[in-house]
């Protein structure tokens, strides 16, 4: 199932895709982890059909897509609990429930 965790990223600037990310006045850029809790393969065909480019996947620990910005608008915005996505996670990882 493709799932999404939307998150906060406070910093003075960050880079995402090779593109500079302003932050806001507050100093903050909303984001959104688009996951599988199946395999990296739905998640590249979910991309894929929603035209986000491969190359966007990080792949390290849970492999999943960043997204900011007017690309905010693919995920869903009720999005999963942050102890969701971190369950999903350290499944993913191969890590025991706590």
């Amino acid at each position: 199932m493709i799932k999404f965790h939307h998150f906060i990223w406070r910093a003075d600037f960050m880079r995402m895709h090779g593109l500079r990310v302003d932050r806001s006045a507050d100093g903050a850029v909303r984001c959104c982890h688009v996951y599988s809790d199946v395999s990296t393969e739905e998640l590249l065909a979910w991309g894929r059909d929603h035209s986000v480019p491969a190359s966007w996947l990080h792949r390290s620990r849970l492999a999943h897509f960043d997204f900011w910005g007017r690309w905010l608008d693919l995920c869903d915005a009720r999005g999963v609990p942050h102890k969701v996505f971190v369950a999903d996670a350290r499944s993913a990882l191969g890590i025991p429930e706590a």
